[in-house]
């Protein structure tokens, strides 16, 4: 019994530092598991903020594809444009070199007069100091 005791001041003290370890263990679980949810936070942000980021690259790439295609389309009516204006200058290079014609034809009795020959195919220079018409727009 008096040995009893004698280690009764001891497992107080030693009671009382389990009570003091188990506390602060306690509050360091409290703590990581605080720090745990807060960084599960910053992963699931993280991973909607990845989420998005891709959801905005495929628009972008989508866009980008729209865009190439009407780019497509552009240069292709671009070039038709430049095909119909061609048209348009050698049809209009011909008019005036059958209306030419036939004014000398006119004025001389029915024949081009020496000296007076008419260009019969137009020249790149020729269709380019041809000017075209384009009405405007307007109602």
């Amino acid at each position: 019994n008096d040995q009893i005791q004698s280690l009764q001041p001891a497992h107080k003290e030693l009671k009382k530092q389990l009570v003091e370890i188990t506390a602060r263990n306690k509050k360091i679980l409290d703590d990581m598991d605080k720090v745990d949810a807060k960084l599960e936070d910053i992963v699931k942000g993280q991973k909607r903020r990845e989420e998005e980021v891709d959801k905005v690259k495929a628009k972008v790439k989508q866009i980008e594809g729209v865009l190439e295609q009407q780019e497509d389309t552009v240069k292709e009516i671009k070039g038709k444009v430049s095909d119909a204006l061609a048209g348009a200058r050698k049809m209009n290079f011909y008019y005036n070199r059958d209306l030419e014609i036939f004014k000398l034809k006119k004025d001389h009795g029915g024949e081009i007069p020496e000296g007076k020959e008419v260009e019969l195919e137009p020249t790149a220079e020729d269709l380019e100091k041809i000017e075209i018409f384009e009405p405007s727009r307007d109602p």
